[in-house]
């Protein structure tokens, strides 16, 4: 599960490549003492950096890899001015289904089909208008058909909404963290763009700011020279200085994992069997675990996405009795707590009394 669930589904997990550590180690080694945050596509990526970075050149301080989302809201928190928590993910979409059925009560709005199907699909792009800074009488106007022909007034009603009761989302979150490193009050930090960071405007914005005060490079971790449209590769490749690494040709492709040479731990051997679908991959990968007369501690299982192989995971682990931990966290509605709070939270949703 993702730690902002503003930033949408995580792609799958990668190993960096020693390029993009070794450009994140020479940002250390040039800063060695000033804070340095590195923005990345997704915390799963900025969690295995940080890990990396500490088997290649040992441990850092004062270094965070972390989504732009995850820090503004940090920010946010810390130093802005935000009278209400912001909606995060799930309240922005029980929020617009609201306004969706107070629109279809009214009869502004009709034949769009039941309000929970839609409603997540005007979340969607009520979000990406407000991070991209488009307002709703930007969006009026435009020839339509289908559904999106009622996202101006959806977007309208939402903005007001918001407004009313006093609510805030991530879009902002996103001026008020601009407004504070505006100030100056991030003055002493270095930071460090992945060119794969999918930047809204308003991240951009946040970017910008950055600039006004502190030394911001450019993490080329997008090997591709056409980086694709809105992310930092694209956006910034031209306005960002890139970290100069002194490498050789055998370290520009190499990956940092088992028997890399700053990982030098190499498994004694290779075994590979079939399975049909993922759930009996699962509970093959166990078995073999079972079978083998190896510490748990030692082991470690990698899949190439985390769904549908880490709830399956958790779950048939769960049955085999063993125990399981997650470097993104255990899904929480795989936990007995988390299935007791989505029951509350539908119960509540459902306009049922609480």
């Amino acid at each position: 599960m993702s730690d902002d669930p503003n930033a949408g589904p995580a792609p799958e997990p990668t190993v960096p490549s020693s390029r993009a550590v070794a450009q994140l180690e020479a940002l250390c080694r040039k800063y060695p003492v000033p804070p340095k945050t590195v923005f990345v596509p997704y915390q799963q990526l900025g969690r295995a950096l940080e890990t990396a970075l500490a088997r290649r050149a040992g441990l850092w301080g004062s270094v965070e890899c972390v989504a732009p989302a995850v820090y503004a809201r940090r920010l946010a928190d810390e130093h802005g001015e935000l009278e209400t928590e912001p909606i995060r993910a799930p309240g922005h979409q029980l929020l617009t289904r609201t306004v969706v059925e107070d629109l279809v009560d009214t009869g502004e709005i009709d034949e769009i089909g039941p309000p929970a199907r839609v409603a997540p699909q005007f979340a969607a792009a009520i979000s990406t208008l407000r991070e991209a800074g488009v307002g709703p009488d930007e969006t009026k106007g435009h020839v339509r058909e289908g559904l999106s022909a009622f996202l101006p007034v959806v977007y309208q009603q939402y903005v007001d909404t918001l407004r009313e009761e006093n609510l805030t989302d991530q879009a902002d979150v996103y001026r008020e963290a601009t407004a504070v490193v505006r100030q100056g009050l991030e003055a002493n930090r270095v930071y460090a763009v992945c060119s794969e960071t999918d930047l809204p405007e308003l991240a951009l914005h946040l970017v910008g700011a950055a600039r006004e005060h502190s030394p911001v490079y450019l993490l080329e971790t997008e090997q591709d020279d056409a980086a694709p449209a809105h992310t930092a590769g694209a956006v910034l490749g031209d306005d960002l200085p890139a970290i100069s690494v002194p490498t050789g040709p055998a370290e520009e492709n190499a990956t940092v994992g088992p028997g890399s040479e700053h990982n030098p731990v190499a498994p004694t051997s290779v075994s590979t069997w079939t399975a049909v679908g993922p759930i009996r991959e699962v509970r093959a990968a166990l078995r073999e675990v079972l079978r083998r007369d190896v510490s748990l501690d030692e082991v470690e299982l990698a899949y190439t996405s985390s769904r549908p192989y880490l709830a399956l995971l958790v779950a048939e682990a769960e049955k085999a009795g063993i125990p399981v931990t997650s470097g993104t966290g255990i899904p929480v509605l795989t936990t007995r707590p988390g299935h007791m709070l989505a029951g509350m939270f539908q119960w509540v949703e459902e306009g049922y009394s609480a």
